[in-house]
């Protein structure tokens, strides 16, 4: 936990479940009041992530790693697996995705999120990372 003045209390607390792979995090807070109004319904949040060099194949592995999201109807898309990419998303997202040759790590919201700035870029002068 985090502590403020007025007595105010915030972290995040997470729990993995005994019969799933899915995280669970939540944003706890207590006596937030005095700190945030009432009025503030969302929040911005940054995830900046490098995704790792795992195989000795750079080129290769750098095509099969990109940056997914989600739509609440289904459909997924993608930045761009060859180079750098940026997308200014307006609509509702369900997930988003950096997902690399083999593994992959995802933001879920357990409704929507309201809109993503997502970017890609590739670290070509990193010898253990691929993009960020």
């Amino acid at each position: 936990m985090l502590y403020f003045c007025f007595q105010a209390e915030g972290g995040i607390r997470d729990m993995l479940p005994s019969d799933s792979y899915l995280v669970n995090i939540d944003v706890v807070q207590e006596g937030m009041q005095a700190i945030i109004p009432t009025s503030v319904a969302t929040m911005d949040m940054t995830w900046s992530q490098k995704m790792r060099r795992l195989e000795a194949g750079r080129v290769f592995e750098k095509r099969n790693s990109a940056l997914y999201y989600m739509y609440p109807d289904g459909d997924v898309d993608n930045l761009s697996e060859s180079g750098d990419d940026s997308e200014d998303i307006t609509q509702r997202l369900k997930w988003v995705s950096c997902k690399n040759q083999f593994f992959s790590a995802v933001l879920m919201s357990r409704g929507n999120f309201a809109a993503a700035e997502l970017s890609s870029s590739e670290l070509k002068d990193n010898p253990d990372f691929i993009k960020q």
